[in-house]
């Protein structure tokens, strides 16, 4: 490794390696030191790292000299390591040890690294014409730094929303796919023609709730589309089936009995409701039952 030069910067007790550049782009450091004196899993973060869109165009690969040999080293340029940082979020770390040590980085590696390399520490000199230049020119630089870092953790909040957001549909549908999972169990402990009497056309279900068969078609196709608007709203698709003769929607009970708390019973009177005030019939009661 010709014309590279290689430092260790120890930083609260934790050697940090990096190769000097000409610049913070081509200046490098290596992750896994400072990932493993933070706390964090290693493979998670390489893992990351390497597939993040933006990340990963500042990582390399290098052979870097030890007591064992050269070891293939992952390394991360210094203008993207506060970036790197800034995707950690503090608050979702457990370990209160972990998480002080995430701050302490986040607030002073990236500066201790770039004053190491570009600001006058131990007595090298910087090319700029004078000490005021060099002091002004490096609270402008930790400005813009602390300027990226806090653009960066509003990035990193809205992309743990997101997540929290996805874990939320991850859970419903967890929750459906064991509620399918149940009644398939149930289905798998009955023969065919239980099967078939645990579903019913509407039209039998408004028969067996006394409905009359003067104008009840028009209510059989009604009662049919809500039905089936309700099992879609309420997630519970898994209750319908299409009868193989007819081509119509056929509806499991519990799904039925359920429609009917919700809105069926209802529509039911009003049908009767209705039959008596226009036709003058006599007709008994609906079925009434406790919700």
């Amino acid at each position: 490794m010709a014309n590279v030069i290689i430092t260790t910067i120890n930083f609260h007790g934790a050697d940090l390696v990096a190769i000097e550049g000409k610049s913070p782009q081509e200046t490098l450091v290596a992750l896994k030191p400072i990932v493993e004196a933070i706390g964090l899993d290693w493979g998670a973060q390489h893992k990351k790292v390497t597939k993040h869109p933006v990340l990963s165009g500042g990582i390399s690969l290098k052979e870097i000299p030890s007591i064992s040999g050269d070891q293939d080293t992952v390394l991360i340029s210094l203008d993207m390591l506060n970036f790197w940082l800034a995707t950690i979020h503090p608050d979702r770390i457990k370990n209160e040890t972990t998480r002080a040590r995430i701050i302490e980085y986040q607030t002073e590696c990236a500066r201790v690294l770039f004053n190491h390399f570009f600001g006058k520490v131990q007595g090298r000199s910087v090319s700029v014409p004078s000490k005021d230049i060099t002091v002004s020119h490096l609270k402008k630089l930790e400005n813009q730094q602390a300027n990226v870092l806090a653009a960066f953790t509003l990035l990193n909040e809205k992309i743990n929303a997101v997540e929290q957001t996805q874990n939320s549909m991850v859970i419903v549908n967890s929750s459906l796919t064991a509620r399918i999972s149940e009644t398939l169990k149930e289905i798998n402990g009955m023969n065919e023609g239980q099967i078939f009497e645990q579903y019913l056309p509407m039209k039998r279900k408004l028969e067996n709730e006394g409905v009359p068969s003067f104008k009840r078609g028009r209510l059989v196709a009604i009662a049919s589309k809500r039905c089936l608007n309700f099992a879609l709203e309420s997630g519970t698709t898994f209750f319908l089936q299409r009868s193989r003769e007819t081509g119509r929607w056929l509806f499991h009970q519990t799904l039925l009995n359920n429609w009917m708390k919700y809105e069926g019973r209802l529509m039911i009177v009003d049908h009767m409701t209705m039959l008596r005030r226009q036709y003058n019939l006599e007709l008994p009661k609906p079925k009434k039952k406790i919700a």
